[in-house]
């Protein structure tokens, strides 16, 4: 067996830290908004509200610019992914500019850093009992990935983060790398559409509840807590 977890909304609560870093990356490549500095509190809610339609983080720009410009927000993933390619030129820049205020924050603060990005309960205590192999498949910034894991003392086999492919596709280049039925992989994700699209090649899925989402009407299996990963990979839920 192989076991996969994403990262963000499943191990890892980094959404204080995305939101304050997001909206300033937002506020550098918008300048003509003369945005005020701190986001508004209506502005924050709806970000915690539909922060699960961002895979791609340079897909934060698409967020932001709905929110401040009080345009309705959807709830389909792929609606919001179509969209947000109208958009091409500058999510490149966003996401840059984001990239350069992490960066800069690490490089000054790494400490404010990492506590902006907290585990999530039971992650930390039930880390040791989870079975090998297991692997971290994510969307996000590989290095940061591993800085936070590092932190907190959690020990993988591997991290596919920014840049490595669909996550389906991993996973199925991890069943062939283990040379295993791809039925034999385990995966746990809090987006629903990456959760269908394992599913849909074979992989064991469960959505994280706990998460980000967007959830709406529930796709196969679903865990409510961290603590149950540990039944799901034991083929217990």
């Amino acid at each position: 067996m192989i076991y996969a977890l994403d990262f963000d909304g499943v191990i890892c609560d980094s959404i204080h830290e995305c939101f304050h870093n997001t909206y300033q990356a937002f506020r550098l490549v918008r300048p003509e908004l003369d945005l005020p500095s701190e986001p508004k509190t209506l502005w924050r809610k709806k970000f915690f509200e539909h922060r699960g339609l961002v895979r791609p983080a340079r897909n934060f720009y698409l967020l932001w610019n709905l929110i401040v410009s009080n345009h309705q927000i959807g709830k389909s993933t792929i609606e919001f992914e179509s969209d947000a390619t109208n958009y091409e030129h500058i999510l490149i820049l966003f996401d840059e500019e984001f990239m350069s205020i992490r960066e800069e924050q690490l490089k000054s603060d790494l400490q404010a850093f990492l506590i902006q990005n907290p585990l999530f309960p039971a992650v930390k205590e039930l880390w040791g009992d989870l079975p090998r192999p297991i692997y971290i498949v994510t969307a996000k910034d590989e290095r940061i990935t591993r800085l936070i894991l590092e932190y907190n003392g959690l020990n993988v086999d591997g991290v596919f983060g920014k840049g490595t492919g669909h996550k389906y596709q991993t996973l199925l280049r991890l069943a062939k790398s283990h040379d295993v039925a791809v039925s034999s992989v385990y995966f746990v994700d809090d987006n629903p559409e990456f959760v269908r699209e394992a599913d849909s090649i074979g992989v064991k899925t469960a959505l994280s509840n706990w998460g980000y989402g967007p959830y709406g009407p529930e796709h196969g299996k679903s865990l409510d807590s961290f603590e149950q990963v540990l039944g799901f990979f034991n083929n217990e839920q």
